[in-house]
């Protein structure tokens, strides 16, 4: 989600304001996202609701942070008191211009069809939930050749992606930890997300070598950033997925990786 463009974020109408710089925003969008039905009738029960960005089998995740409820009243609610109503009656939010002027809060999703599984159908779901509580959401789904690159030069507002974690310092130093001039830190922090003390807490842990101080360190930066700051909308987990030949001991690993050596003859 872009949240550091006040003005000119790509996926809203021209001169409209971003309203996702404020992280009350970002958490109106989440409770407005019906996680659970997305599991159920689009995954097919293929994949764990998430509350976070790292899956309880990683070093950083904290059981302390729940999923913020399903609630359109109240994300509709949110985004009102921000200032954002319907002032026309026409049904839609508005969201206010550079030029003084109202324009529906209109918002595009962009997304993948042929990265994850189901992703085009997930963006329109979203999409459909986003409507509900008065965005005029709609979805640019395209093939992943196309989507990572343009999103990597920032023209979205809201996109969906998916990430594969391999071990929680690589993954909290590429996603939350903020950019610098190096590019050794926020390497895939595409909405530039930024906060000093999560920032602290990351490189605190990178060079902390007990894992039980590490996993704190970790935890409190992920609760930050997920509950405080709401610097993701975390939807689910995928299961990851393998088909395996009869007489051939493998299971799948989470973070995505096929090791051959893994695989034994029964």
């Amino acid at each position: 989600m872009d949240y550091w463009r006040e003005y000119g974020s790509e996926g809203l109408p021209e001169g409209a304001k971003n309203p996702f710089l404020d992280p009350a925003a970002r958490k109106a969008v989440y409770m407005a996202i019906d996680e659970e039905a997305i599991v159920k009738k689009i995954m097919g029960g293929a994949a764990t609701v998430a509350q976070q960005f790292l899956a309880p089998v990683h070093e950083g995740y904290s059981p302390k942070i729940k999923r913020f409820p399903y609630d359109p009243e109240g994300a509709r609610k949110i985004l009102e008191d921000l200032g954002y109503g319907d002032k026309d009656g026409d049904g839609w939010l508005e969201l206010p211009t550079k030029d003084g002027k109202r324009v529906p809060f209109e918002l595009r999703i962009d997304a993948p069809n042929d990265r994850y599984l189901n992703d085009a159908q997930i963006a329109q779901a979203m999409a459909s939930m986003l409507r509900k509580i008065g965005i005029k959401a709609e979805v640019n789904a395209v093939p992943k050749k196309v989507f990572f690159p343009n999103m990597t030069k920032g023209h979205f507002t809201l996109y969906i992606a998916g990430w594969g974690s391999m071990d929680s310092i690589n993954t909290m130093l590429s996603m939350f930890h903020s950019k610098d001039p190096e590019g050794l830190y926020g390497r895939f922090n595409r909405q530039r997300y930024h906060n000093p003390e999560v920032d602290a807490l990351i490189e605190k842990a990178a060079s902390t070598f007990d894992p039980t101080e590490r996993d704190a360190l970790l935890q409190q930066a992920m609760e930050i950033a997920m509950v405080q700051d709401v610097a993701y909308i975390p939807l689910h987990y995928e299961n990851v997925i393998a088909g395996v030949a009869k007489g051939i001991d493998f299971s799948p690993r989470p973070d995505e990786y096929l090791h051959a050596f893994e695989a034994k003859k029964q």
